[in-house]
């Protein structure tokens, strides 16, 4: 974000941009974490503990407004819920401290090894802060804390994976991605009379008609894919449902519109 914001400022005229705010409880998210949490436990059975474990911050950054440990709190909370463990079940912890500063906590190794000390007989450990399994998560948590937690007394450590390529992840980030592209003001501002010119070919009010010179405006064309001239696409919700290559006289473009609707 960093750097589009520093390209920006080196931009005269740079493009509509949206950022995705936050996902931490995103139902679609949510259910494909539960879904691998799920299909672990029936091949490897249930713990005595579920740990999940998110990235650590610094102590300062909760006390000056962000919100990252109250989003990570909801995420645990509705992972648990969906399980339907009990409060006693699970655990929320934080990873990947350093430096001498307080930081989020209870901190994940501190609390394995307290679980290790108690002789906890078993504890499985996710990370739902990270959509994919990354070096230093795979070493931290499923190498060196295991490592703690085992020397500590405890019994066994399973760590389970992140969502990774699961087909229910990615129709739900694709859903996630969908819904912050609808609703662009496209055609709205770069075509005020798109109203009224589908008004005169007797298209329903909601519709509407802009045209869209490639040449003037060559960043919207290639985000869109325009290739051939000209390109007939139908709209519904911001999404794009559906494309024609070649004129069409007012009666077959209202003809092919109706039969999309």
């Amino acid at each position: 974000m960093d750097d589009v914001a520093d390209w920006i400022k080196r931009t005269r005229n740079p493009m509509e941009i949206r950022f995705v705010k936050h996902f931490h409880d995103d139902p679609g998210y949510i259910a494909s974490v539960v879904a691998t949490v799920r299909e672990y436990w029936a091949a490897n059975g249930q713990p005595d503990k579920l740990l999940m474990s998110f990235h650590g911050l610094p102590r300062r950054s909760l006390d000056l407004g962000d919100p990252y440990y109250c989003e990570c709190q909801k995420t645990g909370r509705l992972i648990a819920q969906a399980l339907g463990l009990g409060t006693e079940q699970y655990l929320i912890t934080f990873q990947s401290r350093f430096g001498k500063a307080e930081w989020l906590k209870p901190y994940t190794q501190a609390t394995l090894e307290e679980l290790g000390h108690g002789k906890t007989r078993r504890v499985d450990v996710i990370c739902p802060g990270f959509v994919a399994d990354c070096l230093e998560t795979l070493e931290e948590i499923a190498l060196d804390c295991k490592s703690e937690f085992l020397a500590a007394g405890g019994g066994e450590f399973h760590y389970i994976p992140a969502v990774n390529e699961r087909p229910d992840w990615i129709a739900a980030l694709g859903g996630l991605a969908s819904r912050h592209l609808a609703g662009w003001p496209l055609t709205a501002c770069s075509d005020p009379e798109a109203a009224a010119r589908a008004s005169a070919l007797g298209a329903p009010p909601e519709f509407r008609l802009a045209k869209l010179n490639t040449e003037e405006e060559q960043q919207l064309a290639a985000r869109f894919g325009i290739r051939s001239i000209p390109t007939l696409a139908l709209f519904r919700n911001g999404r794009e449902v559906a494309r024609q290559a070649g004129a069409m006289d007012a009666a077959s473009l209202m003809r092919w519109v109706r039969s999309l609707a």
